[in-house]
């Protein structure tokens, strides 16, 4: 149980317990009492200095004329902004005859952590003959930072990928880009394009396509058959 109250105070104001533990988005309370210790009547209203005001709430539970039950009720919100760690706070009780504080207790309330990452491609599906590089977003939605390891792999193992790097320190509410390079094995230089499918494992899965162009396009076989067809029918002298 903890309490602070001055001596000759006009209330007593005290809780149960100073901490309480909480997962963002969920919900924690603290139990306390309010008595008056004037001779004059009052009544007194309650208010948390220290936290954001929609995290924390105050309800009557049961009482008598100069005495009450309370009930604090403690609900960050599932956000970054309920950053994983202790939030100290100071619960006050405020009279309604004099407008001022009559008493204060300390607390703190710790935020527990969470984590709730996500990956996005810039572009899924590239193009070329030597090879493309892929950006691959890593956002932390969570609220505390998080070590996320990316690796890739190609279905038919016909290219050299590398993931640069390879692992990622992201900040609650940050986003960090890593760069899938990928390059053929194999010059193609002639033919119909070929499509390459890499699939990268990330907090949310990606799957990444490269399709290799052939470095002479056929315009260019095309056109030596018809020079030399040209040449043929030249008439000979």
């Amino acid at each position: 149980m903890t309490r602070e109250t001055a001596e000759h105070a006009p209330a007593l104001l005290q809780l149960d317990a100073d901490t309480a533990s909480v997962v963002a988005g969920g919900l924690s309370t603290l139990h306390g009492l309010i008595r008056t210790q004037s001779s004059v009547a009052d009544s007194y209203d309650l208010r948390v200095v220290g936290l954001p005001e929609p995290w924390a709430g105050v309800a009557p539970i049961a009482g008598e004329e100069n005495e009450q039950r309370f009930e604090l009720a403690l609900t960050p919100p599932r956000t970054t902004a309920a950053a994983a760690r202790p939030w100290p706070f100071t619960l006050e009780a405020v009279s309604h005859e004099s407008g001022r504080v009559a008493a204060r207790v300390n607390a703190t309330m710790i935020v527990k952590p969470y984590e709730d990452l996500v990956a996005r491609a810039h572009l899924r599906r590239r193009r070329g003959r030597a090879g493309k590089t892929f950006a691959i977003d890593v956002i932390n939605c969570g609220n505390a930072p998080s070590t996320v390891r990316l690796a890739a792999t190609g279905s038919d193992d016909a290219c050299d990928i590398r993931v640069d790097p390879p692992a990622l320190r992201v900040a609650a509410g940050a986003r960090v880009t890593a760069r899938v390079r990928v390059a053929p094995r194999r010059t193609l230089w002639l033919g119909s394009p070929v499509e390459h499918r890499i699939d990268v494992e990330a907090p949310v899965p990606q799957v990444l396509a490269f399709r290799q162009l052939p470095w002479l396009r056929w315009r260019v076989p095309a056109l030596m058959l018809f020079a030399m067809l040209a040449l043929t029918a030249t008439p000979q002298p």
